[in-house]
């Protein structure tokens, strides 16, 4: 089986896995008790991609929504959909590996029918991140990781909705704007949140997750999902450097 090896670990996230699991942990610790209306059942979850001292406590708000889900729910394939950043590519592509490590363990790639660039997925940060949250919060589970270029949505969309079945769970990986000073990219950002909640996809803004975000707004249109807002920050709200600041936002789906 070949074993796609942790590109960013010790970087974006902890190498000790000890470390790793205790700060996953505190995030979820923090993050609010959010329910949703009635019975509804959670579908897809919007979550940012950054290092996780800047985005790992929002990250966890849309996590501790979905923690336990495998149990209660049956959840048992995760599809994780973000922007390509190390290689020009347009359609969405999954990895030529079978498994992926990380400091929590080996997960397995379920059986699909994207193209394989194992290129694509080699460095790429933006999948990998959350494949340590969703050791923490489900047992046992399988992924489809798949970044995806300059595509058109309706057709992402189109290739994604046939395996979202009330066994899989959808995961959108985007980060919001990239260095303007603090409240430019605040004002920005918050358009763009505003969009989401609206399911608008003409008015995304700027976000490295375009095409993702626009999917699932086709998805949720097409499927009649509704849409909550968790938490929105940036790099300064922690830092205090508020002069170059990436945006973040979490956001739950659900039918």
């Amino acid at each position: 089986m070949a074993l796609r090896k942790a590109a960013v670990t010790g970087a974006f996230y902890p190498g000790d896995k000890e470390e790793l699991k205790a700060m996953i942990d505190e995030f979820l610790k923090k993050a609010d008790d959010v329910k949703i209306e009635g019975k509804g059942k959670v579908r897809a979850i919007l979550v940012p991609h950054a290092g996780y001292v800047y985005s790992g406590q929002i990250a966890a708000h849309a996590y501790k929504i979905v923690q336990g889900l495998d149990k209660k729910a049956g959840i048992k394939k995760v599809i994780i959909l973000g922007p390509s950043h190390t290689t020009y590519i347009t359609d969405p592509v999954t990895d030529s590996n079978h498994e992926w490590e990380t400091p929590l363990g080996t997960i397995s790639i379920f059986d699909n029918d994207f193209p394989e660039s194992s290129e694509a997925h080699m460095e790429e940060h933006c999948l990998e991140v959350q494949v340590p949250f969703l050791q923490t919060v489900f047992d046992k589970f399988e992924i489809l990781p798949l970044v995806v270029g300059d595509a058109e949505e309706k057709e992402v969309a189109k290739q994604i909705k046939p395996l979202l079945d009330d066994d899989t769970l959808l995961v959108i990986s985007t980060d919001l704007s990239h260095f303007h000073e603090y409240d430019e990219a605040k004002e920005m950002d918050l358009k763009t949140v505003k969009a989401i909640e609206e399911l608008d996809s003409e008015n995304i803004g700027e976000a490295c997750g375009k095409v993702p975000i626009k999917t699932v707004i086709e998805l949720a249109k097409q499927e009649k999902w509704k849409v909550k807002r968790l938490a929105y920050e940036n790099s300064g709200d922690v830092s205090g450097d508020k002069s170059r600041v990436v945006g973040y936002t979490s956001f739950v789906f659900y039918s």
